[in-house]
């Protein structure tokens, strides 16, 4: 072959590879938008991008960060889906754009090289603009920079009563002013508390005798949540005593031999951690170290959300964990 031949057959493959990396970037957000990564049997996305896609850190960063652009960038989203927008380009125009600037940087982006618009992306960051141009967009003054910003927490019922419970005890500890100052304050105290150990504040489950649902007592009033306090917990018996489920002990040991990380596959998690029965206590699974692992509360839950009879949830794959 010429160089002429090849180089026309590179231009092809490269086209041919854009139009699969779209629509591989489109289907990656269906799996975000909808969290459907949970019906295949993983707790977050990026342990599936990582187990089931092969994706490294670097590229499901990537990826995700467009995913989560498309929700509040629609006008991005349909220009990569009609083929307007290239989505190596719309990664770069999501980096800047806002809601109300989304056509602007689009136009902008279809009339750039990538090269181009990469380095218009870098310069509007740095000036705090919203454009590459200042006749496109109104400059922002100083006084809408110091808007204050609002960040919002999603909370399963259980993590909401765990959020109330430190808060709660932060104060007691003396902690003053907003719960925003005070919640900085723990985080900061919380970046030098040794690895692998946990404030000393539990939250408590009810249990209906009855229909046997679980829930937990916060600000909000009783929620719903789903129990995983067979595996992990203290319960309080009728004589009125607490009796653990696995011996303090014990669950020490698991969580040293598991080094304070959640064992399963691709998660790596080193914060909220719960020991887990491999084989439940209720079919017969004892509190033998062979018998227990560690993982996360994200990866528990989805565990025990799972059929109880084959320890899967139907048309996943088989439990990665046994």
């Amino acid at each position: 072959m010429s160089a002429s031949d090849i180089h026309q057959r590179l231009l092809s493959t490269l086209s041919e590879l854009a139009r699969v990396e779209k629509q591989a970037v489109l289907l990656f957000a269906q799996i975000v938008e909808g969290r459907l990564f949970r019906e295949l049997g993983y707790s977050s996305m990026r342990q599936y991008a990582r187990e089931a896609l092969g994706f490294s850190d670097s590229r499901f960063y990537h990826f995700q960060q467009l995913a989560d652009s498309f929700k509040v960038l629609p006008e991005v989203k349909q220009a990569v889906t009609s083929g307007e927008l290239s989505w190596t380009k719309a990664r770069e125009v999501a980096r800047v754009a806002k809601p109300e600037s989304q056509r602007e940087w689009i136009e902008v982006a279809k009339v750039s090289t990538s090269r181009e618009l990469e380095t218009q992306v870098k310069t509007a960051r740095a000036s705090g603009e919203r454009s590459p141009t200042p006749d496109l967009f109104e400059e922002r003054s100083a006084a809408a920079a110091r808007v204050v910003q609002t960040v919002g927490l999603k909370f399963s019922p259980e993590q909401l009563a765990q959020f109330e419970i430190l808060m709660e005890a932060l104060r007691k500890q003396g902690l003053k002013g907003s719960r925003e100052e005070v919640l900085l304050a723990a985080l900061d105290m919380k970046a030098n508390y040794p690895r692998g150990q946990s404030a000393p504040k539990q939250i408590v489950l009810y249990r209906c005798e009855d229909c046997g649902k679980t829930g937990v007592q916060t600000s909000r009033g009783m929620l719903e949540v789903d129990s995983v306090a067979d595996c992990d917990a203290q319960i309080l018996g009728q004589d009125g005593i607490n009796r653990s489920t696995i011996p303090p002990g014990k669950r020490k040991r698991v969580l040293a031999r598991d080094h304070h990380r959640c064992t399963s596959p691709g998660c790596g998690n080193t914060r909220f951690l719960e020991v887990h029965h491999i084989k439940p206590k209720a079919k017969g699974g004892g509190n033998d170290e062979a018998n227990l692992t560690t993982l996360c509360s994200a990866c528990h839950r989805l565990l025990h959300d799972r059929s109880p009879l084959t320890g899967e949830r139907s048309g996943s794959p088989s439990s990665r964990l046994a």
